[in-house]
């Protein structure tokens, strides 16, 4: 039964989350993962721990295809994210018995693209995009003996080859020689539509830091500090100002955790561009559309833009939900862009769609 957004004063809380469906998948770490999710603010450190101490033990135990399984399996966002944290956990904690530890971290990269060239952007990167430089005049390499970059803007494919049980090793100090950060292969950019399109790229990193000093990743986690330069420079060394390209990076998080961050950037932005382009096209030709907003069976949110004055006009944006996706908070993002858009009446569906 379809509702109308303000019509009907019903709200996009309405939708359902396609993920839940189907029942969570039991697996030996069910229980403990299930304490996690469920545990009052007082109780979450313990519980954190515990699992991520049994996580150690499964990575060492060569069984990290099946904790990659349970990601990928039929379950709650809820019970996925308890498990991420804790996997962030093993790979990016501070133990304070050792004097140093590694950490390998990714920087989530938009690449915003548009023009008229059918060509390939490489994602080599210059000595001249220099973010040791870039970093230390913004003051975040004060309490971090040694920082690298790659030379390499790699795909969501490759992050997700890379070995937990390696970048734990490294994180515990055991082997921080174990990746290196010149590893990670380039994946070039089609630019190949002259519509804006925005494509997910990741730039690797290590840093070694004393355990008594905050991390890298603590340090510069607020983008606002560095993001407009790095964005800069990207511009001026990388792309020599040849493309109608436009870079834009998210915070530096532990590999695992870049994954998601990156997959959501991706949603967030890609809907950013859907709406400022359909709409311009709708508004100086056939007025106000109409926009219905439902969840799909494939675990996708699809904002549908068409028109009463043109059969034709019928364009679909898909936000993919991925496994640890807050479905309220996905669907307070997608309302607030909705209304920053000017568009305050939209239709809702309430059942799941095939």
């Amino acid at each position: 039964m379809p509702y109308y957004g303000e019509q009907n004063n019903m709200k996009l809380q309405n939708l359902r989350d396609p993920r839940l469906l189907k029942k969570t998948e039991k697996n030996d770490l069910s229980d403990i993962v299930a304490e996690l999710s469920t545990a009052s603010l007082l109780d979450k450190r313990p519980k954190l721990i515990k699992l991520a101490n049994v996580l150690t033990e499964k990575l060492n135990a060569g069984q990290e295809d099946q904790v990659r399984a349970i990601f990928k399996s039929n379950g709650s966002p809820r019970y996925k994210q308890a498990l991420l944290q804790a996997l962030d956990f093993c790979v990016s904690s501070t133990d304070k018995t050792r004097p140093l530890q590694g950490l390998f971290f990714a920087i989530p990269v938009l690449i915003v693209s548009g023009g008229d060239k059918n060509e390939k952007f490489p994602a080599f990167l210059p000595e001249q995009f220099d973010l040791n430089q870039l970093f230390k005049q913004t003051g975040f390499f004060l309490n971090t003996k040694n920082v690298s970059f790659s030379n390499t803007l790699t795909s969501l494919d490759y992050l997700e080859t890379v070995s937990w049980r390696d970048l734990m090793n490294c994180n515990q100090g055991l082997d921080m020689d174990v990746l290196g950060v010149n590893t990670f292969p380039a994946v070039d950019i089609s630019l190949d539509t002259v519509l804006e399109k925005v494509h997910l790229r990741y730039l690797a990193g290590l840093s070694i830091a004393s355990t008594k000093s905050p991390k890298f990743t603590e340090t510069t986690a607020d983008i606002s500090k560095w993001g407009v330069k790095f964005t800069q420079q990207f511009d001026k060394y990388v792309n020599l100002k040849r493309y109608q390209i436009v870079a834009i990076p998210r915070r530096p998080v532990s590999i695992p955790r870049a994954i998601f961050d990156g997959i959501w950037a991706l949603n967030e932005i890609g809907l950013q561009l859907f709406l400022s382009g359909t709409l311009r096209h709708c508004r100086q030709r056939i007025g106000e559309p109409d926009v219905t907003v439902a969840t799909y069976s494939d675990n996708t949110v699809r904002i549908r833009f068409t028109s009463v004055f043109d059969d034709g006009f019928d364009r679909t944006f898909g936000w993919s939900l991925s496994g640890v996706d807050d479905f309220a908070t996905v669907l307070d993002c997608i309302g607030d862009l909705l209304k920053d858009c000017g568009i305050s009446n939209f239709e809702v569906m309430s059942e799941i769609l095939n």
